[in-house]
């Protein structure tokens, strides 16, 4: 049986707001690890993008001004290539915080971080998004941020194919949340054969 998260595409259609699921049990779990594997499978062999020469100028701080969200999520991506992970982290909060709320993110923001431009962004901006939010994660304790990935795995691998900008961004957001999931499983004493597979 299908995943039912990524039965149809998330970002072309209503988004699915994941409130009040049915209860589907192990079976949910047993398709989640199958969807997950195959993706890694036909995704693992993108190669990973490279940071751009700039990569080391400084983020633009919270509520400073405007920001072109596109633009934004690539100089945190880059800033992540080069080693600079921990810098992100407040903007990743921002921006998984703005996900979750509406399932879109938006073309750009003002210094309020209200919505300037309500046009809804492309697959890869998830994409990007879900890469920084598995690259940000202490441990499967951060509930809030296992939920965005998972959230935002789920509408990326909606597509029915990915180009390799996303491919490889979304293949180490995949191993990232199926380890997190695994440590998750054994901290709550969670043993199935479906987890033991992730």
């Amino acid at each position: 049986m299908p995943y039912t998260y990524t039965a149809r595409d998330l970002l072309t259609e209503p988004p699915y707001h994941y409130m009040f699921s049915p209860f589907e049990g192990a079976r949910l779990l047993s398709d989640y690890v199958a969807a997950r594997e195959s993706a890694r499978n036909r995704y693992g062999s993108a190669v990973p993008g490279t940071a751009r020469a700039d990569a080391t100028e400084a983020l633009p701080a919270i509520g400073a001004g405007p920001v072109a969200t596109q633009s934004l999520l690539s100089q945190l991506v880059d800033a992540v290539r080069v080693g600079r992970g921990a810098d992100v982290r407040d903007w990743v909060d921002v921006f998984a915080r703005k996900f979750e709320v509406g399932k879109r993110l938006r073309r750009s923001y003002g210094a309020d971080l209200q919505p300037v431009d309500r046009t809804p962004l492309g697959r890869n901006a998830y994409a990007q998004l879900a890469f920084l939010v598995a690259s940000v994660m202490r441990d499967a304790r951060d509930l809030r941020l296992l939920n965005a990935l998972l959230k935002l795995n789920d509408l990326v691998l909606s597509a029915p194919e990915l180009d390799d900008e996303a491919a490889a961004l979304i293949t180490p957001a995949i191993d990232r949340e199926l380890a997190l999931v695994r440590e998750l499983a054994t901290r709550l004493n969670v043993s199935t054969a479906e987890v033991a597979a992730c």
